[in-house]
């Protein structure tokens, strides 16, 4: 059976059925993207603009004459959610839950509401990965009495609160890595060198404190989907900011990170930093078209998976947006290319044959964390 399209307007109580009690797929309508994004683009106009909107940026009630400027509103939202979940009493059970994920879903696909498609994706792929966020049957009373129950589903969005997946009670974090999905947060343009993705300089002074020295993460390297050095957005919230803070936030959230590489990614000198950064802030691989041998071994070594694409031209068909999925890494094996899944916001993919240099115990590194993890259970 077809997955159910969800445009804001064709939602019928049977597809309520089939999603909530028999668990059918469902997915943003590709026709109603666009309102949705016509929609967004109206709200960042007028932040671009400074101009007030109403619980964006400004307060709320009594305080909504008061401008929240644009350090402070990432933090605003987040303080709505937590400031209303305060539900008590059981969780509703799945069906319950499943069902009100799948009809805030569909009122968002309305492109009314001006949030960003990605939100709409992202409560399909709770469903459609069986996360269910614990929603207490007791929230606020009066004319907004779904705040409460909503606060506790959106806080899981955000890597808080709490999640079941398959009986086992989850932290919001926990649930929210267990979609599977990991963002490409960078699309190296171009030449990345070792100075591109940890430059020297006045950071050198850190060399001896890797958490420090991972703020200078990718400072470098030209990233496709901004056209600026060292900026990506932010999955989650679009924001544009430091590469560095967007993966020690994924990071924050239990979300792995990915990114992508052009031709000899990785030339220059063996600096060690270069692979140890990525993944101390979370990153699980490295897709390029090609690596200088010395970065590759040194990612091995830092436990990441450095993958070729077996068709260097499937490097210009990764998108601003994209998730993505390695397909079969329990029978990862030396020699044996593996597939991944480019996952398009449009709900479109890409499945691509990628390969790897990893040896049998190179293997045993990635799978341990590191190669020093490796050492560390052998003592």
């Amino acid at each position: 059976m077809s997955p159910v399209l969800l445009d804001g307007e064709r939602l019928t109580l049977s597809d309520v059925e089939r999603v909530a009690r028999h668990g059918e797929a469902v997915g943003l309508d590709p026709a109603a993207r666009p309102k949705v994004e016509a929609s967004r683009q109206v709200i960042e106009a007028a932040l671009a603009a400074e101009r007030p909107i109403y619980g964006v940026s400004t307060g709320f009630g009594p305080l909504s004459d008061v401008f929240v400027g644009a350090a402070d509103r990432e933090a605003l939202q987040r303080n709505l959610l937590r400031s209303h979940a305060i539900g008590i009493g059981d969780p509703i059970n799945e069906v319950e839950t499943r069902a009100t994920i799948l009809l805030r879903a569909n009122v968002l696909a309305k492109g009314y509401s001006g949030v960003r498609p990605e939100i709409i994706d992202l409560l399909c792929e709770l469903l459609n990965r069986g996360i269910h966020p614990i929603i207490p049957e007791r929230g606020s009373v009066g004319a907004s009495g779904d705040l409460a129950p909503l606060a506790h589903l959106a806080l899981v969005l955000i890597g808080e609160g709490e999640a079941r997946h398959r009986s086992e009670r989850l932290s919001g974090a926990e649930a929210l890595g267990r979609t599977g999905l990991a963002p490409v947060i960078l699309k190296a343009k171009g030449k990345c060198t070792t100075d591109h993705i940890s430059p020297a300089g006045p950071w050198l002074k850190f060399r001896g404190h890797l958490d420090n020295i991972s703020d200078n993460l990718f400072t470098g390297a030209i990233n496709a989907f901004t056209g600026e050095a060292g900026k990506a957005s932010h999955p989650l919230t679009v924001e544009t900011m430091e590469i560095s803070k967007v993966a020690r936030d994924l990071k924050r959230r239990g979300l792995a990170w990915v990114a992508v590489g052009d031709e000899n990614y990785g030339e220059g000198s063996s600096r060690e930093h270069a692979a140890m950064e990525p993944r101390h802030l979370g990153g699980v691989a490295v897709i390029a078209r090609s690596f200088a041998r010395i970065h590759e071994t040194n990612l091995k070594k830092q436990g990441l998976l450095p993958l070729t694409f077996a068709d260097p031209a499937d490097y210009e068909k990764v998108r601003e947006g994209d998730k993505v999925s390695i397909l079969g890494l329990k029978q990862l094996a030396a020699s044996k290319p593996v597939t991944v899944v480019f996952h398009h916001a449009d709900r479109t993919k890409d499945e691509i044959s990628c390969r790897h240099t990893l040896n049998e115990d190179q293997i045993g590194w990635f799978r341990a964390g590191s190669a020093l993890n490796v050492l560390r259970q052998k003592k």
